[in-house]
Order: structure tokens, then C-alpha cells, then sequence
């Protein structure tokens, strides 16, 4: 019978033998996976250089500022759009220098050309001291005093809407430096002085009003939109009248016509009368003038029969445009030369006949 000993000696040399046995399996086993994973990160290297790249985002670049003239007001803005500029394309040094020279006018050049030399012996290269040079030529010492004057006398013209003038006087208050420094009751004063006398009237109207200046303007642009919408529409264009129609007084030729043929029709005191008291044109009816400006002569006796009757059917059929009349009275008859004879036989001195021509 074995020893107990010399068994379990066997035993353990055994398992020694299956453990190294497994390590080298696993061993290989770890050698095979790192080959997989670099074939597999090479083929997904070459179907990410087969498949199509999509194209670029281009950022949207700032346009280049127009070159200065050498105009005061114009460098206000010109120095900012340029420094924005040149910060958003990331130019600096030489690029930065040049890009500037190139903004300005033949006559702004020469007067940097200095500059210029000196940066190029010396390969020193600052824009900025473009910049100082434009600013200490063309600085204006009483800029800040000209937009207060600007700012005291501020006017809304009649066709101006609001936002314009809000616009305008928001500029001259920036430049008169009254943003910060003014009081808000004296910015609403100012504000409230320059507007026109319709909108004015509308905020006087109110009981309260915001003492705060943002306030202020929202509360006037709120009485501007309700007046505007509260207009009432314009009329109209009325319809043109059918040429060649003999009853309307602008189918006919008045270059053509005697100045006679434009007499208003006669008309009895009692319809003048009327006329006066509807504040309407005391020779023809009209709502849109006064006598003094009445497009008819007045009636003549003394013209011809046919001359008044094409007098009288012109004043009938005349209508202003855009006005809407009531219809006229039927002129008086016209009567002719012996008939007026034979109606005035046996009438006393002095009789003042109906169908005078006194206008007011």
C-alpha cells in the first residue's frame, strides 16, 4: 500500500502542471483578443475615411466697414464696426496694421502715412495708434454742447412717426452725456416738449403718468398706437367719370372753351341763403371751398343764352372730388334777350330783381 504522503505529493504536482497548463491558455486567449480589437479599430478607421465628411460649418464673417472719409460723425461708428472687425477675424500685427491702412480714404492715408513708415522701420506694428491719431485730429471739443442745444430744441416733425423721433432723441441724449447725468424728470420734460401737439395733448390728458423714464415712453408709444388705430380710414379714390360725358365738368376742355361756358347756373336769394347758413359755396353748393375759390365765374347777365346754358349744366354736374353734395337746386330759367324785355316793361326804377348775383 502507497504512502498517504507520497500521494498527495503526486496530487499537488499535478495540479501545479494543469494550472500552468491554463495560465498559458489564458495567456493566449488575452494575445487573441488584443489582435481582434486592433482589427477592429482599423476597419472602423477605414470606414470612417471612406464615408463622405460633411461639408464645414462657415461662420458668417462681419462685412467690412466702409472706408473713413475723414468726416467727424462717421468716426463714432467707424471705430467700433472696425475693432469688432478685426477682433472677429483674428487679425493681429502686420495683417491687423494693414487691414486698417486699407479702411481709409487717399486723404485719411496720407495723413497716417508716418505711422506707416515708421512701423515698417522699426517692424512695429499697432492699429491702434491709427486709431488715436484719427480720434486726436478730428476730435470735436464741443460736440457734447451742440447735442444739448440739439437736445433743448428737439422737434417731432408732422410725417416723423414715434420711433423715429424716440430714435433721435435717444442719439442727441447719448452724445449730450444727459443718460446718466440728467434727472429722469427732466429727460420726460425734454422728451414731452419735442413731441407733436396731437400726442401731446393725449399725454396731458393723463391723470397719472410714470415718473420713471423707460416707463414714460412705453405709456406714450401706448397713446400713439391707440390714436393711430383709433384714425378714421382715408377715403377712397372715387371712380373717374366716363369720358367724352357731356354733364361732368371735367370731361370738358376748359383750354378749349370760352371762359364764359365756366359760369355758375343764376340762383334766387332764398337758395344763397341756404347756402350760407350749410357753410357750403355760396355760387355752387360746394362743401370743399369758399366762394373766393370757386373753380365757376360768376353768373353774367350779359353772356350769351348758349353760353349760360352750357354754364348752368356745368354747375349742376360739378362735384369736388372726395366731397359728397346733396343735390342742387333747378337753376332759374334763363330767358333770352326779348323775353327779359317784355318781363321788365312797366317794372318802376329801382326794382331790384330776385336772381341778383350778390355773393358773399
Amino acid at each position: 500500500m502507497a504512502d498517504p504522503q507520497q500521494l498527495i505529493l503526486q496530487l499537488y504536482q499535478q495540479l501545479q502542471t494543469d494550472i500552468q497548463q491554463l495560465r498559458a491558455e489564458n495567456q493566449q486567449i488575452r494575445t487573441d483578443n488584443q489582435q481582434l480589437h486592433a482589427e477592429i479599430t482599423s476597419l472602423r478607421t477605414q470606414i470612417q475615411s471612406q464615408a463622405p465628411q460633411p461639408p464645414p460649418i462657415r461662420q458668417a464673417a462681419l462685412p467690412d466697414p466702409p472706408k473713413f472719409d475723414g468726416k467727424p460723425y462717421m468716426l463714432r461708428t467707424w471705430l467700433p464696426a472696425m475693432r469688432a472687425k478685426i477682433r472677429e477675424d483674428g487679425r493681429v500685427g502686420q495683417n491687423a496694421f494693414y487691414y486698417v491702412w486699407d479702411r481709409l480714404e487717399a486723404g485719411q492715408q496720407g495723413l497716417a502715412l508716418p505711422l506707416l513708415d515708421a512701423a515698417e522701420a522699426q517692424q512695429t506694428w499697432n492699429h491702434e495708434g491709427i486709431f488715436s491719431l484719427l480720434e486726436r485730429v478730428h476730435h470735436n471739443p464741443y460736440v457734447q454742447q451742440e447735442a444739448r442745444d440739439k437736445l433743448t430744441h428737439i422737434r417731432q416733425g408732422t410725417e416723423e412717426g414715434l420711433s423715429a423721433y424716440i430714435a433721435r432723441f435717444e442719439r442727441l441724449l447719448y452724445e449730450a452725456g444727459a443718460k446718466d447725468s440728467w434727472p429722469a424728470d427732466i429727460q420726460i420734460s425734454t422728451f414731452t416738449n419735442g413731441l407733436r401737439s396731437t400726442l401731446k395733448a393725449l399725454v396731458q390728458q393723463q391723470l397719472t403718468v410714470p415718473s420713471e423714464y423707460n416707463g414714460y415712453i412705453q405709456l406714450v408709444q401706448q397713446l400713439d398706437s391707440r390714436s393711430r388705430s383709433a384714425a378714421p380710414p382715408r377715403p377712397s379714390q372715387p371712380a373717374p367719370a366716363p369720358a367724352g360725358d357731356p354733364m361732368q365738368l371735367g370731361a370738358i376742355q376748359i383750354g378749349s372753351l370760352n371762359p364764359d361756358c365756366l359760369r355758375a347756373a343764376s340762383a334766387s336769394p332764398k337758395v344763397r341763403q341756404e347756402h350760407r347758413e350749410q357753410g357750403v359755396c355760396v355760387r355752387c353748393g360746394s362743401q370743399d371751398h369758399w366762394v373766393h375759390r370757386c373753380p365757376l365765374l360768376p353768373y353774367s347777365r350779359s353772356a350769351s343764352p348758349s353760353l349760360r346754358s352750357v354754364s348752368a349744366s356745368s354747375s349742376l354736374s360739378y362735384r369736388p372730388p372726395h366731397q359728397h353734395h346733396p343735390p342742387q337746386p333747378p337753376s332759374v330759367p334763363l330767358l333770352t334777350r326779348k323775353q327779359t324785355a317784355k318781363r321788365t316793361n312797366g317794372i318802376p326804377d329801382g326794382y331790384s330783381p330776385p336772381d341778383t348775383e350778390e355773393e358773399d
